[in-house]
C-alpha cells in the first residue's frame, strides 16, 4: 500500500518498530516478550486490511488503514499483558515512545482505555 512516508505503515508503524527494537535492551525479559507479542498482534490485525487494497494510494484507503490500526492498539497491548509489564518497564516504554505523538486525541483516548483496563492510572503511569 503506497501511503507514503507519512502514512501509518511507515510514518507510525515502522517508526515504532524501529524505536522499540532500538530500546529492547532496556526491557525486562517479560517486557521483551510483550514487545514481540504486540508487534505480531498489530501485524496480524492489519494484514486483512492491507490485503484488501495492497496497491492503493488513495487517501481514503490510507485513512481507513490508519483508523483500523489504531483500533487494534488497545486490545493488542492488553491481550499481550501490558498491565503486567508496565511498572517494571516504565523507563523502557518512555524511551521507546515519541512524546510528540501523544498530542493527538486518539493517542490520549488509547492511553485512557489502557489505564482503565489496567485498573487505573496509578497501576502503570
Amino acid at each position: 500500500m503506497g501511503c507514503g512516508k507519512q502514512g501509518y505503515l511507515i510514518g507510525y508503524g515502522k517508526k515504532y518498530c524501529d524505536r522499540f527494537s532500538a530500546n529492547l535492551h532496556r526491557f525486562t525479559s517479560a517486557g521483551i516478550k510483550w514487545v514481540s507479542c504486540v508487534r505480531q498482534c498489530l501485524i496480524d490485525s492489519l494484514t486483512p486490511h492491507y490485503d484488501l487494497y495492497p496497491y492503493s494510494e488513495s487517501h481514503s484507503t490510507c485513512g481507513a488503514l490508519e483508523q483500523a490500526a489504531f483500533e487494534t492498539h488497545v486490545d493488542c497491548y492488553i491481550n499481550c499483558g501490558f498491565c503486567n509489564i508496565c511498572i517494571d518497564n516504565k523507563w523502557a516504554l518512555w524511551k521507546s515512545y515519541d512524546i510528540g505523538d501523544f498530542v493527538s486525541l486518539i493517542a490520549w483516548e488509547q492511553v485512557r482505555q489502557v489505564a482503565q483496563k489496567c485498573g487505573g492510572w496509578t497501576k502503570c503511569f
